[in-house]
């Protein structure tokens, strides 16, 4: 069997995908591009596929832990999606092109953390600052990060600051510790949910939908990380702050633009054209409708 490098000195990390642990070995190995060595060795780097650069990596004599810890943390193209760390996350969710980082983790152990990939990612939970864009010349299509030094070492753990409680910190510990939501459901289930409630309770009503902002996600987070508890009294707060007119008879009266992001299991979806009901978000629909119909009843 054919192997890619002379070398495998450097260690894969945690959270560490294909393409980083490649760039790094390719560091180790003789300094030159990522994209030239892998057009050297048969790899199109222009149509990159995660499972082929997984397959030549995976040639490589490195101890079965360490392919395992690849082949959890490498996304692999899944339906319009990727699968990463057991968790199916689709487009909206996770972005290849994504050209964010955390500077400061990067300078400690210098290696691409795949959760910088993820659009509800923009602080690092660590350092607590704002990701900032990749200052690299080459950077088209599924790129290939570059680094100024090699880690050999194992890097430690990492480690999320037990005081910044943030939707940063909570996925981190989803993709290193399975069976962290307090449900059995997706992460993405779950960074939906809390973008639409944290949109709902981040703004008064109106009849366009808000624009995005980070604080959405942050807000939605701080509602759902121990489940679905406190969603109906963060809701009737929203609607006591937001009174209407004596003569209001409907939910979109009472919603806004929210009304129509509210769903159920009863709507009938199609098996093949739709996706399937957002289990938790169904959950929280129905205790926003609880807390208009208490309004409504008035």
């Amino acid at each position: 069997m054919e192997r890619p490098f002379t070398f495998w000195r450097v260690l894969p990390l945690v959270g560490e995908p294909a393409h980083s642990y490649f760039s790094r070995l390719v560091l180790d190995e003789c300094w030159h591009s990522p994209r030239q060595y892998a057009k050297d060795i048969g790899i199109s780097a222009d149509a990159f596929s995660p499972a082929e650069l997984l397959d030549r990596i995976l040639r490589l004599p490195i101890p079965s832990g360490d392919k395992a810890r690849l082949h959890l943390w490498t996304p692999l193209d899944a339906g319009g999606g990727v699968v990463l760390a057991g968790q199916n996350l689709s487009d909206r969710h996770f972005r290849w092109s994504r050209r964010l980082h955390c500077p400061q983790c990067r300078n400690a152990v210098p290696y691409h953390r795949v959760w910088w990939h993820l659009e509800c990612f923009r602080n690092c939970p660590i350092h607590r600052r704002p990701l900032v864009p990749v200052q690299q010349p080459y950077v088209s299509g599924r790129w290939w990060p570059k680094f100024e030094k090699s880690t050999r070492e194992r890097a430690p753990e990492v480690c999320v600051d037990g005081d910044t409680d943030v939707i940063e910190s909570f996925v981190i510990r989803c993709l290193l510790e399975p069976g962290t939501l307090p449900y059995d459901r997706y992460l993405a289930d779950f960074i939906d949910c809390s973008e639409f409630l944290g949109r709902l309770l981040n703004n008064p009503r109106q009849h366009a939908v808000p624009p995005f902002s980070a604080m959405d996600l942050q807000t939605g987070y701080a509602a759902l990380k121990d489940g679905c508890k406190s969603v109906a009294g963060h809701v009737s707060s929203w609607l006591d702050a937001n009174p209407v007119f004596p003569m209001a008879l409907t939910v979109r009266q009472l919603l806004g633009w929210a009304a129509e992001y509210l769903v159920s299991d009863d709507e009938g979806l199609d098996p093949v054209l739709d996706d399937p009901s957002n289990p938790l978000l169904v959950a929280v629909s129905e205790m926003i409708r609880a807390e208009c119909g208490r309004i409504l009843r008035r």
